[in-house]
């Protein structure tokens, strides 16, 4: 059966929407782990740890006394944490943003196809 160049370019435009569409249900899935995990993910944890760990990063507070300095670590880590999930659930309202545009214009392409492969003469489609 031979296509036409309009129904070739129609089967290529789905092809790569669902490439994207595959990247984009990837990117959107780790957002979720993000936001239901954010310690997990989240990257540079190593500066809550401990409160030598945290020092290491902020040398000026060495002075403060110990209750001080954990008081302001758990803090730190606490916003850390509440980061990690802000940008996660940025992340997956542009990648919801992306998969809604993807799927119309793949629908849309598809239906192209489809009604290019109706249009093609019923000799063509037997074959003979």
């Amino acid at each position: 059966m031979r296509r036409s160049a309009i129904q070739v370019y129609a089967l290529a435009v789905c092809f790569a929407t669902l490439m994207c569409l595959v990247v984009s249900l990837g990117i959107g899935l780790y957002d979720g782990m993000r936001i239901a995990f954010p310690a997990f993910t989240l990257s540079g944890w190593q500066v809550y740890e401990s409160n030598s760990q945290y020092l290491l990063f902020w040398p000026d507070k060495k002075d403060l006394p110990d209750e001080q300095i954990t008081k302001l670590r758990e803090v730190a880590y606490r916003d850390a944490r509440a980061g990690e999930r802000h940008g996660a659930m940025q992340s997956l309202v542009f990648v919801s943003i992306v998969l809604v545009i993807d799927i119309g214009v793949y629908v849309a392409h598809w239906r192209i196809a489809r009604a290019w492969s109706d249009k093609e003469p019923a000799a063509t489609k037997t074959g003979h």
